[in-house]
Parts: C-alpha cells; sequence; structure tokens
C-alpha cells in the first residue's frame, strides 16, 4: 500500500501491477531493485500458504490458495487503481471510490488468510461464506476506510496524494468538509448496524 501511496513512479507501479496480474517468478526482472523485493516476498508467502494448506490436507486448502491469489491480483488492481486517479488528478464520484476502497483496504485476502491459519476450523462452508462477500466483511470495509480516510484526511493532503472519500463527497455534493464528515458518521452507524445485525 505505502508502495503505491508513497513510493512509486506511476510508470514504476504500472510494470509492478503487470507483474502482479501475471504472477510469475520471471517478471521480476522488469521491476526496479526496490520492487524486485516486494515482488518475490508476495510470491513466496503465496507459496508458503499453498503449501502449508496443502500439506495440513484439507479438501479446500488448494483451491482457498488459488482464490488468495486472485484476491491479491484485485487488491494490487485497485492500489493502482487510484494511482491512476492521482496521476490524472481524478476526483472520482463516492460510488467509485468504495468501489475501489473496499478491495483496496485488504480486507477480504487478510480474512480469508487468518481463516487458512485457524485450520481445521475453518471449513470449507467458512470460506464460501466469505467469498460471498456478506454484509459483515463489507461494513468492515466502508467502516476501515471512512475512518482511516477521516482520521488521516488532514496529514494525507499534505502531499500529493489520491482525494480521499472526503474530497470526493465534497466535490460530487457541493458540501464542507464537516458536512462529509457528518454524513459519512451516519454511513458509519449503517455499517455497525449490517455487521451487528449479520452476527445476531
Amino acid at each position: 500500500d505505502d508502495t503505491f501511496d508513497a513510493y512509486g513512479t506511476f510508470e514504476e507501479l504500472k510494470l509492478f501491477t503487470s507483474a502482479v496480474e501475471r504472477w510469475e517468478r520471471n517478471c521480476v526482472d522488469q521491476l526496479p531493485e526496490y520492487m524486485k523485493l516486494i515482488y518475490n516476498a508476495l510470491l513466496d508467502a503465496f507459496e508458503e500458504i499453498e503449501e502449508d494448506l496443502c500439506k495440513k490436507g484439507t479438501l479446500y486448502g488448494f483451491y482457498y490458495a488459488k482464490d488468495y491469489c486472485k484476491q491479491t491480483k484485485r487488491l494490487v488492481e485497485s492500489y493502482f487503481a487510484e494511482a491512476k486517479w492521482l496521476n490524472d488528478n481524478y476526483i472520482p464520484t463516492v460510488e467509485e471510490y468504495m468501489s475501489r476502497a473496499r478491495e483496496s483496504s485488504g480486507y477480504l485476502p487478510l480474512t480469508a488468510l487468518t481463516f487458512a491459519g485457524m485450520g481445521e476450523i475453518a471449513t470449507k462452508e467458512a470460506f464460501d461464506w466469505l467469498f460471498k462477500y456478506p454484509k459483515s466483511l463489507k461494513g468492515a470495509q466502508t467502516i476501515c476506510r471512512i475512518m482511516d480516510d477521516i482520521v488521516s484526511n488532514q496529514f494525507e493532503q499534505k502531499r500529493k496524494h489520491v482525494a480521499s472519500i472526503i474530497e470526493c463527497y465534497m466535490k460530487q455534493h457541493g458540501v464542507s468538509k464537516q458536512e462529509a464528515i457528518e454524513e459519512f458518521h451516519k454511513q458509519l452507524a449503517s455499517a455497525w448496524k449490517d455487521i451487528n445485525q449479520e452476527s445476531l
């Protein structure tokens, strides 16, 4: 995330995203040195997860490992979409922003990885439930993104940074920063209700 937010040039990020989409060891040659470390660590982690799950003998282990790869690619694609918005000086609508922001929160692959670490406690049904994108996951992603944007907004806008949900809302609806934040507090309450409702 920090590589996309603060360190990589747009051209470097394009190369990295392309390498992740192809998911092959030989893609590392096209990357700058510092990105080679990140890319190799990503592939190494995936291979270790896949090997560990297959060793445990769970029938769904291999399926999960392949899906984790797909979710990681989507995560990086979302990072790149946000970098493209920044590069193009584009302020998306709130809806566009949230569709990418939920992905770039990383909650889906990280939750799946947590499930995998639980061994046999996390059944195939648990993974199937997760990959159907339940309301509680969507609520957690929404809370994460909105809270992060509210808290980090002032700091992040001091440097070149993709528009936060606050700037998106202000532009789309012609309101003040305070009015935008008040609206997002309502959305936070709604997201918590979704999480609680599904937990009952």
